[in-house]
């Protein structure tokens, strides 16, 4: 029977889904994914920095008399970004530049399932069950066509989770706590996910010093790139005074007051901007916006979903004393995230798929019963990601409804 090395598993996977994506494959099954442009979220990284090149913020990526790729969307991401990214990637035309970014997004997935196969240690499999896990999704399908900077997040959060996996029961290795550091850092300047983990991770002793060492590295290189990426903005400061205001009202036409900290209203609550849009095929992947539109239509805004980061909060106050649960806590921390945020796109769920192989690992580990079951329930919950999502059946729902409408009229006629 042919095998393969289990660090090759990796390369193999990561080329296979370089061809679902060149091909489009998944759109047979991915609906959502059918009239998505490729690269659609990519485009706008290389154009920001070319804006900067032409004396404009890297944010005035419309309007700006020249064009990089056949579309682009706005560029919400941290100016590290545009500057560490789009500095090279503007040189390529637009789509050698485009594969060029797909084939680096697959090569860091690619060590990071590496990473995870720590997970499934006890199974000959280990390697393969890692890669499965990072790559054959509909959420990383989704992120890979779109080119979306998210990949950033995912890895970032990955290797913090591995970290604090690597030092469950043991201290970590100053090398592990630098490459903690560099997790971190990932997250923040593409997407703060990690950021919902700091309250647990600044209570417990020993990632205290890495954790505000990275926000410092955070703060540091952002109060550089606020004044390099705004050079050529004669109302910057203005603007940054004015952020509070900028996500109310019309996006389209606010979009110019769109400052450094724009990446962070992926964590605000932008229910002014979402209002009616939910009802039009929920296209919002959260629980939030399904109850808002089903079940709690009165509501207003989505305050009341903030309750759900309550619980991880709390339980932060146990990581100084329970060090060897930090790993599930921040799990926690993440997860919870996502029942706050009413504006989620289906590849955001990535971030929630690469947490399962943790969650199994944890269950092999503990020795309480009742711990054991939750978490093995919690992985096999986290499995139903790997499913096409409910828009698989949209095409076919009118037939569905006119079914159904035809045996309600039939059983009525018969009771008659």
């Amino acid at each position: 029977m042919f095998e393969l090395r289990p660090t090759r598993w990796p390369l193999v996977m990561a080329a296979i889904m370089y061809l679902v994506v060149e091909f489009r494959i998944f759109d047979h099954i991915a609906r959502t994914e059918r009239y998505v442009q490729k690269g659609l979220d990519f485009f706008s990284i290389p154009r920001s920095f070319i804006s900067y090149l032409h004396g404009r913020s890297v944010y005035e990526v419309f309007d700006t008399g020249f064009s990089y790729g056949p579309y682009s969307q706005y560029f919400v991401f941290h100016p590290a970004v545009s500057f560490v990214f789009g500095s090279w990637l503007h040189l390529f035309s637009p789509w050698v530049s485009y594969r060029i970014f797909l084939i680096g997004s697959l090569l860091m997935l690619a060590h990071l399932s590496l990473l995870m196969k720590d997970c499934f240690q006890k199974s000959k499999y280990a390697s393969f069950a890692g890669a499965y896990v990072v790559f054959f999704s509909i959420m990383t399908y989704s992120m890979l066509l779109k080119g979306q900077i998210h990949v950033l997040c995912v890895l970032g959060c990955g290797y913090v989770l591995w970290v604090l996996q690597k030092s469950v029961g043991t201290s970590p290795t100053p090398a592990l706590k630098r490459f903690f550091i560099f997790g971190v850092l990932l997250s923040l300047f593409s997407k703060p996910l990690i950021a919902v983990a700091f309250p647990a991770l600044l209570l417990n002793r020993i990632w205290r010093r890495p954790t505000l060492k990275a926000i410092g590295f955070y703060l540091l290189i952002s109060a550089v790139l606020v004044l390099v990426s705004s050079s050529h903005s004669s109302d910057s400061i203005k603007q940054l005074m004015d952020f509070p205001n900028s996500f109310v009202g019309d996006k389209d036409k606010n979009w110019k007051k769109y400052d450094i900290f724009w990446h962070w209203a992926w964590m605000v609550q932008e229910t002014s901007y979402i209002g009616n849009s939910l009802k039009t095929g929920l296209r919002y992947f959260s629980l939030p916006a399904l109850l808002r539109v089903y079940v709690f239509p009165w509501m207003q805004n989505s305050v009341l979903f903030q309750l759900f980061y309550v619980p991880p909060l709390l339980l932060s106050f146990r990581s100084e004393k329970n060090r060897d649960e930090i790993l599930l806590l921040v799990i926690f921390a993440m997860s919870s995230y996502f029942l706050c945020i009413t504006a989620v796109w289906e590849y955001h769920y990535i971030s929630l798929q690469i947490m399962i192989p943790f969650l199994f690992w944890l269950s092999n580990r503990t020795r309480d019963a009742f711990e054991k079951r939750c978490l093995l329930v919690a992985s096999a919950f986290g499995l139903l990601l790997f499913l096409p999502s409910t828009y698989f059946f949209r095409p076919y729902w009118s037939s569905f409804s006119d079914i159904a409408g035809n045996l309600f009229r039939l059983s009525s006629g018969f009771c008659k």
